[in-house]
């Protein structure tokens, strides 16, 4: 397909960009959605994802404090601020049911909600992606249980919005300071 090649060629020049001061690349990977995202509305992510995380370029905010070293921006103005994340997470689990246990690189954001529904023993639905953290419990001896998806919501994301509800989700994203 004429689009997949072109998809390529796009891949290869992003990951072909590099630093003109040191030569480092700009992207430190650049994947297809397959490779980052998985359910049912995979085919809803970007067809391209560039990373620049560890990358001293980025389109992140340069307020002071933020980074430890200079960011350089690209395809952006750097009067801007634009969002941007940390890959480490913190996850904190206190209580009678929880083992003191470090779980470094063993989590993903998806299992935080699986291990919710396992302590309070809702089944999990079956078309979820993320797993219980079930290493963090003093006792998980207790059966997974899983109940159907919602299959209502499994087209909602190609449904989009009526031209009145667009209009006003733009208006709070506005408001909201994420557009202007």
């Amino acid at each position: 397909m004429e689009s997949e090649i072109v998809l390529e060629q796009i891949i290869e020049a992003l990951r072909a960009i590099s630093d003109p001061d040191s030569g480092e690349p700009l992207f430190s990977a650049v994947y297809r959605p397959g490779e980052l995202y998985a359910g049912p509305f995979v085919d809803e992510a970007p067809d391209i994802v560039g990373d620049n995380y560890s990358s001293g370029w980025s389109v992140a905010s340069a307020l002071p404090g933020l980074h430890r070293r200079p960011w350089r921006f690209f395809l952006t103005d750097e009067r801007l601020t634009y969002g941007d994340h940390s890959r480490n997470g913190i996850y904190i689990f206190s209580g009678r049911d929880f083992r003191c246990l470090e779980m470094r690189g063993r989590a993903d954001l998806l299992d935080i909600p699986a291990t919710l529904l396992y302590l309070y023993d809702v089944p999990q639905p079956d078309d979820y992606d993320g797993s219980p953290l079930l290493e963090a419990f003093i006792a998980s001896e207790r059966p997974l249980r899983y109940q159907q998806g919602d299959e209502r919501k499994r087209g909602i994301a190609s449904v989009g919005y009526a031209e009145s509800e667009e209009m006003e989700v733009l208006e709070r994203l506005s408001q909201l300071g994420y557009i202007s």
